[in-house]
């Protein structure tokens, strides 16, 4: 996964154009993943399905407040 520190608002084309770059920079860019600051996670894949069976275990689904 590439972590990407972007300085640049959220929903912007400035973040969009940023992304795409990282995925297209990605070793396979239908199966990149990056995490961005702030932001959340950028999973490309050839179906969500496939995204979510590659995650399946490794995401958080809740994080305590406490």
């Amino acid at each position: 996964m590439r972590l990407c520190h972007l300085v640049v608002g959220c929903g912007t084309y400035e973040l969009a154009t940023e992304v795409a770059e990282l995925v297209r920079q990605a070793p396979d860019p239908s199966r990149a993943v990056i995490g961005l600051k702030n932001h959340g996670l950028t999973i490309t894949g050839r179906s969500i399905r496939e995204i979510f069976d590659r995650i399946d275990g490794m995401i958080v689904p809740h994080v305590p407040m406490t």
